[in-house]
């Protein structure tokens, strides 16, 4: 009797766990409890507060948000499904849309009013067959990042940018009442008329900007360096000796006396931060330090070498449990008094010299 027991345990166990094991995956959305943020996730749909048809809470969301699970969603479709958010003005991670398999994007954004910028450019537009009224009366939106360049021979495409009353393109072609539909589906360039943009990077990375007058570098982590020559000063930099950063460089070694790092910084995860600061010898000033996170980093070696007009520097988020290589990393900081290394952790470091 004590087996046949342990024997039906045993069997209910199994099919609870197929069970749950075969629960289908579906793409649902949760609301933030001040209602302003709505997050779209891809899996099993556990808390009965979510919901599958998110057009309920259009009345009083802002921001639109993609977990990362829905990298593994392969919708067919996505048409309707920010019509009427007309209080949204940000949408955040939205190239984890994988839409390659989508077919219908009609009125996908329709009635975004408060909408001004959208990054399409990790978007698959090869098997869609229909955008109409896209983003009919987005009547905020100035700008469309986009990767592709062949929307615009989308079988069904009539109202497409209706009423996109403030759209500009890349290249400067403005919104055209004659041009509605699908026609101007196209990044605009010097040889033909489009209302998209140059797309932005749908993979982040980190780079520099320097100011006129050459004095400040700003850093940023984000997909944005594609197009910064059109928006900013960009500068590339020269690599010099080992020290393999983009903005190390001559003309900064002389010039810059303040680095900042914006706030899109705070996502990035380097694994090395070999001489970041290598030879700034007029670095005064590292404004929002805090915002890097080191967690993952394995190599500081040579970070803030010759950077001799340095006074102090914050490095109480400083994470190093797993750095190996410190070698050098404040070598001739002459002008720095004192360093607060009491949260560094050095076990896995093998270079300290």
């Amino acid at each position: 009797m004590k087996q046949i027991t342990s024997f039906l345990l045993l069997l209910t166990a199994l099919v609870f766990s197929t069970q749950k094991m075969t629960a289908e995956s579906k793409i649902y959305a949760t609301l933030s409890s001040d209602e302003l943020t709505l997050t779209l996730y891809y899996g099993e749909q556990s808390n009965p507060a979510d919901v599958t048809d998110w057009s309920v809470f259009k009345s009083t969301v802002t921001t639109i948000v993609l977990d990362k699970t829905m990298q593994d969603a392969r919708p067919t479709s996505t048409k309707q499904w920010f019509d009427g958010f007309s209080k949204v003005t940000s949408f955040v991670n939205l190239t984890y849309l994988n839409t390659e398999e989508v077919t219908d994007m009609s009125a996908m954004f329709r009635d975004c009013s408060s909408l001004e910028i959208l990054n399409l450019s990790g978007f698959h537009e090869g098997n869609v067959t229909n955008t109409e009224n896209m983003f009919y009366n987005c009547s905020s939106l100035t700008t469309i990042y986009c990767g592709g360049y062949y929307w615009y021979t989308i079988e069904s495409t009539s109202n497409m940018f209706y009423g996109c009353l403030s759209l500009v393109g890349g290249y400067g072609t403005t919104y055209d009442s004659n041009h509605v539909d699908g026609s101007y589906a196209r990044q605009d360039n010097a040889f033909v008329h489009g209302y998209f943009t140059e797309g932005v990077s749908p993979y982040p990375e980190l780079y520099a900007t320097i100011s006129a007058d050459g004095k400040t570098l700003t850093i940023y982590y984000d997909g944005f360096k594609g197009i910064c020559k059109n928006l900013c000063s960009f500068w590339n930099g020269q690599h010099g000796a080992d020290i393999n950063v983009t903005w190390s460089s001559d003309e900064a070694h002389d010039a810059v006396t303040t680095v900042i790092l914006n706030e899109s910084v705070k996502e990035a995860r380097p694994t090395t931060i070999h001489g970041w600061f290598y030879r700034f010898g007029n670095l005064t000033e590292i404004q929002n330090f805090s915002y890097l996170n080191t967690e993952e980093a394995t190599d500081i070696s040579s970070m803030f070498t010759y950077c001799y007009s340095l006074t102090s520097i914050d490095l109480s988020n400083f994470n190093t449990e797993n750095v190996k290589n410190m070698g050098g990393m404040f070598s001739d900081c002459i002008s720095i008094t004192s360093l607060d290394i009491s949260n560094f952790n050095v076990e896995k470091v093998t270079n300290m010299s």
